[in-house]
């Protein structure tokens, strides 16, 4: 009870002990989420079924305010305020709080309210009510729990390319591929490229030769002292393979540009995709050598993973903000739901679909594009597999790299992975934690 906090003194008078012994959680379609907003006329909680995505624009014009999901640090100290655990309601009547129910909670006989990670306590809806002074009870939220994620799925898969190209074309000029981006690509493709061919192109891109200049003098390659020059770093310190791969991320990435909002509670997209290619090329290491892939093709499908974040504020920039607010206030749900909600289309399918316009490889094409596809064994699977792999790993790992869609399917089984030597390697990578993220500071 002492994670009901105030709420649990409150609802005493309501229910019986019965209800309010915890139990472990059995009611999936019951539990609920607690939201809280804030706007300068004050705070508001909205609770929902767990399940559902709020809709932010929804519940601002039912109330005529301008509310916007509280930050993950402000949500903290409110929870330790009200000594309450994470969806449990807030119990207020007033001093600035207002509480909205969704219609579709009111129709549950029963809530089922956790007090940690694995038990809750079933609460009468109508006992919950009574602790609030008036609540809202409106609709808030569209149904996604309902229907299986394969819905979802479907929808992302029926948006042809004809379609998309209609849509990006009618909304934006999107920008040509940049010389850069495309002499690195062709050498890519080269047998015959050298060390040489690559300072070439790097050194003339000013922007490019600081970033791989800054990386090379990193503490993360402190071991290799001084770099002097561009070929040094190539050539001594980080690679060529690596070079050539984080060079072509970043001038994809400088032709879009980032944007200037960001959702609170989400990693950075660098950051993000920095450890994402890390953690996909670290995979790829342990896979046995007959079986695996492109190492190069593997770090670069991890680094541009999360490009359509990118083209999404590029190609739609007056909903970019509003979709912010929606992924903050729907953290549980995988980041598709609010952009197929908003948009009708995914920064998945977006991005696949600017990259073959740009004639990249196929397999970044497939991977980019089915990388959240459950169940998918078309073309190019093991680098699908390995960006999926990736996310589970981070995941474990405490990085939020985004909602896991399928944590049941054994990826790393299925990759033929020496699990022992991944989790040698990781450990090595994770001790190295904040030299990567200095690195990816950098970008």
């Amino acid at each position: 009870m002492e994670t009901l906090g105030k709420l649990g003194n409150l609802l005493k008078s309501f229910c019986s002990n019965e209800d309010l012994n915890p139990k472990e959680m059995s009611h999936p379609r019951e539990r609920i989420r607690v939201v809280p907003f804030k706007d300068s006329k004050g705070y508001v909680q909205v609770i929902t079924r767990n399940d559902d995505l709020l809709d932010v624009e929804m519940l601002n014009v039912e109330l005529l305010r301008e509310l916007r999901p509280l930050s993950l640090k402000r949500q903290g100290e409110i929870r330790n305020q009200f000594n309450t655990a994470v969806n449990v309601p807030i119990p207020v009547k007033s001093g600035g709080w207002e509480t909205v129910f969704d219609l579709r909670v009111l129709e549950l006989e029963f809530l089922e309210i956790p007090v940690n990670d694995t038990h809750a306590v079933d609460v009468p809806v109508e006992a919950l009510l009574k602790i609030y002074d008036e609540p809202h009870k409106f609709e808030v939220i569209k149904v996604v729990g309902d229907r299986p994620a394969g819905d979802v799925d479907k929808c992302i898969r029926d948006f042809t390319a004809l379609k998309i190209k209609r849509q990006l074309d009618d909304t934006i000029e999107l920008p040509p591929l940049s010389s850069s981006a495309r002499r690195l690509m062709e050498l890519r493709t080269n047998p015959n490229a050298n060390l040489n061919d690559l300072v070439e192109i790097v050194e003339m891109d000013a922007s490019l030769t600081a970033s791989i200049l800054r990386w090379a003098g990193s503490s993360f390659y402190s071991n290799a002292g001084s770099v002097g020059s561009v070929k040094d770093a190539i050539g001594r310190v980080m690679g060529f393979d690596l070079v050539l791969n984080l060079s072509m991320g970043l001038t994809l990435g400088g032709s879009i540009g980032k944007p200037e909002e960001h959702p609170d509670g989400f990693m950075d997209y660098w950051h993000q995709s920095v450890w994402m290619a890390y953690a996909a090329a670290t995979i790829c290491g342990t896979i046995p050598a007959r079986d695996r892939p492109s190492y190069g093709m593997v770090y670069m499908t991890g680094l541009l993973h999360n490009f359509g974040y990118l083209v999404l504020n590029h190609t739609f920039p007056p909903y970019f903000k509003i979709a912010c607010r929606h992924w903050e206030a729907n953290r549980h749900l995988d980041t598709n739901y609010v952009e197929m909600s908003l948009l009708r289309i995914t920064r998945e399918t977006m991005a696949a679909e600017l990259f073959k316009c740009w004639e990249m490889p196929d397999e970044l094409v497939v991977s980019i594009r089915e990388q959240k596809t459950p169940d998918y064994d078309g073309p190019y699977r093991v680098y699908v597999d390995l960006l999926k792999a990736s996310r589970c790993l981070l995941d474990e790992l405490g990085f939020p790299a985004g909602v896991v869609i399928d944590k049941s399917t054994p990826y790393l089984e299925r990759l033929n992975v020496d699990q022992d030597l991944l989790a040698e390697r990781m450990e090595t990578l994770i001790e190295k934690r904040k030299q990567i993220d200095a690195m990816a500071a950098l970008l």
